[in-house]
């Protein structure tokens, strides 16, 4: 959202809810059927760098660009994106499994859930 706000691109948010994906989820990235994704006409792009680049050079002449233009800088900017998008996945991963076995050992209602997924 950072890239295409820098770009000054409109677009629509479509947030998911990661333990009850939706088909649009799936059709959108069958691989790996994870976010973020970026949809742009029939088109999907899928993981946060490989989103960026296409919206700069989509949107090249709109805005300033995203990424630096040279390439070891570029190459750490890539770096450090993947071992975000690797480490924002793992604490998902952990913190749905904790939820899925505090569940199954408690009768959670559905406003607890819902707090639950609000506040954390």
């Amino acid at each position: 959202m950072i890239a295409l706000n820098l770009k000054g691109v409109e677009y629509e948010f479509l947030p998911d809810d990661l333990l009850n994906k939706t088909e649009l989820l799936l059709k959108s990235n069958p691989a790996y059927k994870k976010i973020p994704i970026l949809i742009h006409g029939d088109k999907s792009a899928c993981e946060s760098i490989v989103i960026v680049q296409y919206i700069d050079q989509v949107w090249a002449s709109s805005g300033p660009c995203t990424l630096p233009t040279d390439p070891y800088d570029r190459a750490i900017v890539r770096f450090w994106a993947a071992y975000v998008d690797d480490k924002v996945r793992v604490v998902f991963l952990m913190k749905r499994n904790y939820l899925r076995t505090f569940k199954n050992q408690f009768d959670l209602t559905k406003k607890w859930k819902f707090e639950w997924k609000r506040w954390n």
